[in-house]
């Protein structure tokens, strides 16, 4: 037994599937206004009255549709995975889509849904066939910048295309394996660092990777610390440099000493760790490191005898910026000191630590 509100309204078959292709070919037509180099771009509120002017087709999207209709679902599903699939194109396969629904509906009053969907189903088959034959294997510099360039029409960046198409055709080829005899770019090795109060062609493309939100828990800028190192051959450590105080030491092990606030004990225990600790940066030394990237903490010992060697050190680096170093510098990360050899550390021509609209940011370049 099913009870409905007296307001309800029974629909027909056909009335719900004209009713998913008027939206669906609604949202297209908006979308062809938006297409191109001639399309404008569309003013967007929000349930917060915040507005946003914008020719993307995902954000025009999430800004008109809403969650509880199927058919609005059914779209934003459709752009998102054009969206992860390719990373452009929404505009184009939603348009695509309600083209093919509007010939879809002139058959639908003699022919049964199935047979539509099978027809195009082989439609899809066969045009994978021509695509496989006139694809092309081989692609040049002035080719991937025209693609790019195409990309870029609909942005806003349209003034300054010239200048952003030579940087991304740098940063893909730079992204790119191959593996298996086939090339395979995986996107998240580009990283888009965003810092506002400059222009557009203040933007830099650097080969290697930039670390932003440093401070005094991050990378601790000592007096007296480098701030340019060329030629660096860096350490990536899992590992911290720090003697622990004395007031802190509730119950520590070395060795088969326990320790509990006992003062002859205490000292002990802080000799043997800064031995240990000289002993640590001792090595890093004799290895010829002269940048350290440390996941955990450097105290002050330590950080006062790497500024006096001219190390550039950071500290508490986050794993994805700890990640994107490794692939940038190809090195090894190392869990001590003692497993550190000269084929773990990584290799870049500058490490730089620059200050924009004040803040630090450090840039490993090469």
């Amino acid at each position: 037994m099913f009870l409905f509100s007296k307001n309800s309204v029974r629909l027909e078959k056909r009335s719900v599937k004209e009713g998913l292709i008027d939206t669906f070919k609604m949202v297209s037509d908006l979308m062809k206004t938006a297409l191109g180099p001639q399309g404008s771009c569309k003013l967007i509120i929000n349930n917060l009255q915040e507005f946003m002017i914008t020719s993307r087709g995902t954000i025009m999207l999430n800004g008109i549709l809403s969650e509880d209709a199927i058919v609005n679902n059914i779209i934003k599903k459709t752009a998102k995975t054009q969206n992860q699939e390719v990373g452009d194109g929404v505009k184009t396969t939603i348009i695509l889509v309600g083209e093919l629904l509007t010939n879809a509906e002139k058959l639908l009053g003699n022919i049964h849904p199935n047979p539509i969907v099978n027809g195009y189903r082989l439609a899809t088959i066969k045009a994978e066939e021509v695509l496989e034959k006139i694809a092309l294997t081989r692609f040049s510099d002035d080719f991937l910048k025209k693609v790019a360039l195409t990309t870029l029409n609909s942005r806003l960046l349209v003034d300054v295309k010239e200048f952003f198409a030579d940087m991304i055709v740098k940063a893909v080829k730079q992204v790119c394996e191959v593996r298996d005899g086939q090339k395979h770019i995986d996107l998240n090795h580009i990283r888009i660092v965003k810092k506002e109060g400059r222009s557009f062609l203040d933007s830099e493309y650097i080969d290697g990777v930039v670390l932003r939100g440093l401070g005094m828990k991050y990378l601790y800028l000592y007096p007296g610390m480098q701030r340019k190192v060329k030629n660096a051959k860096i350490a990536l450590l899992n590992q911290g440099f720090e003697v622990s105080l004395g007031e802190k030491i509730k119950s520590k092990m070395f060795g088969n000493i326990v320790i509990r606030n006992d003062p002859n004990k205490v000292s002990l225990f802080l000799e043997k760790e800064i031995d240990m600790l000289n002993e640590n940066l001792r090595k890093l030394s004799s290895l010829g490191v002269n940048v350290v990237f440390c996941m955990k903490g450097i105290d002050e010992y330590a950080l006062h005898w790497m500024a006096e060697k001219g190390f550039l050190m950071a500290r508490r680096i986050k794993d994805e910026d700890m990640e994107a170093s490794i692939k940038a510098t190809g090195g090894k990360l190392v869990n001590s000191v003692d497993e550190l050899t000269p084929a773990c550390l990584g290799e870049a021509k500058e490490v730089e630590v620059k200050r924009y609209d004040g803040e630090e940011m450090l840039f490993v370049r090469g």
